[in-house]
């Protein structure tokens, strides 16, 4: 059964020795294609499906607790000093996100304005 060939495929091997084979099988692809309505389109427009968007109103809650807290509280200097570097380290988390999310949100924009072009064809 091993030496048998695959009904798709092709067989080489050494002559007389059936361990130095080589098979190279075809194997069927499929497409799949789905139909969607405008207003799915739309809603995917929105861009509210990207983490980023989500990590970065985690981000800027850490930035809005922790200028609440440096603002309104008298911190000891080692609290103090923890609360200025999550501070710093969620501004530049919010950047991060920002920028990853309006990246996300412009490339599902285009990449649904080219297929209501093509739909309008």
């Amino acid at each position: 059964m091993a030496d048998e060939a695959p009904a798709t495929g092709i067989v080489f091997a050494q002559p007389g020795d059936p361990n130095t084979s080589l098979t190279i099988a075809y194997v069927p692809r499929e497409m799949r294609v789905h139909q969607i309505t405008e207003d799915e389109l739309r809603m995917l427009r929105t861009g509210a499906n990207s983490p980023s968007l989500a990590l970065l109103g985690i981000a800027l809650g850490l930035v809005a607790t922790s200028v609440t807290t440096l603002a309104t509280v008298d911190l000891p200097n080692r609290t103090f000093a923890v609360f200025v570097a999550v501070l710093l380290a969620s501004t530049l988390l919010t950047l991060f996100f920002g920028f990853h999310a309006s990246r996300d949100f412009l490339a599902v924009r285009a990449l649904i304005d080219r297929i209501e072009r093509k739909g309008r064809r």
